[in-house]
């Protein structure tokens, strides 16, 4: 009988308090509402990084022949039976060159 004499606030709370039992927990939702809008961003991200690295899988023989590859300053240690090759010297200028130029195109 006590649920025959209850206020308009009353039902509301009651109504909030069943859908939240409903919905999932805030902290999901939030991650699937970020994982929908974030897919597409990784999905580019990735495609764009494969083209990048068949590019440079492409362009290396012809890159090698300028000197990229053997400056002073990249790492080769050669073993009998293996060889370690850590170009650093190479992707700090090429990562200067890149900067330079994504720089003046967005100026």
């Amino acid at each position: 009988m006590a649920k025959a004499y209850r206020t308009q606030a009353d039902v509301l709370k009651a109504k909030r308090k069943q859908e939240k039992k409903r919905r999932r927990p805030r902290h999901l939702k939030l991650a699937f509402d970020l994982q929908a809008a974030g897919s597409a961003t990784m999905a580019r991200f990735l495609i764009t990084l494969g083209i990048v690295s068949l590019m440079a899988g492409l362009l290396w023989p012809y890159l090698s022949r300028i000197g990229l590859g053997r400056l002073p300053g990249d790492v080769v240690i050669e073993r009998e039976s293996m060889t370690f090759y850590f170009p650093l010297m190479t992707c700090l200028l090429l990562s200067a060159v890149l900067s330079l130029v994504y720089w003046v195109l967005n100026r």
